[in-house]
């Protein structure tokens, strides 16, 4: 993320005024890279706990670390999400903007409710997973981008 763009998220959070010029709605770029950006991350993250996970030399962990935690981004509707920002980025009329909008208050659900994010996010490994704080930040800056 840019200084300018940090600069106008801090104006647009702290002060409730919206700014605009380069990095607003009005010019915002795509929509599905920063989503793709926070999923990186996160997906990352979850790679470096599943090699904790690993460490242990446990045939059931080591299941877990292949199976268990590379899925848990699809969950929660990671899949209606990308459709929802893919039509957005390519619509220019409001119905796909206002999907995409659903499709956000679902994952955002997912995100506070499935125990399964908590328990990533408070791993014991020492290994900062961040899911509910990565994504939902992205999540914010899409949805400012459509507003």
């Amino acid at each position: 993320m840019s200084d300018e763009t940090s600069r106008r998220e801090w104006v647009e959070r702290v002060l409730g005024i919206r700014v605009s010029g380069p990095g607003t709605s009005s010019n915002a770029g795509p929509l599905l890279p920063i989503w793709l950006h926070a999923k990186e991350i996160v997906d990352s993250r979850i790679g470096a706990l599943a090699l904790q996970l690993r460490r242990f030399g446990d045939k059931d962990l080591d299941r877990i670390a292949e199976a268990g935690l590379a899925g848990l981004a699809e969950k929660g509707g990671a899949v209606g999400l990308m459709v929802a920002l893919r039509e957005a980025d390519a619509a220019t009329g409001g119905a796909a903007r206002t999907k995409l909008s659903t499709e956000i208050v679902k994952f955002r659900q997912y995100l506070k409710s499935d125990k399964i994010v908590q328990l990533l996010d408070a791993n014991p490994f020492g290994v900062p997973i961040g899911m509910g704080e990565t994504l939902g930040k992205a999540l914010s800056t899409i949805e400012s981008s459509i507003a």
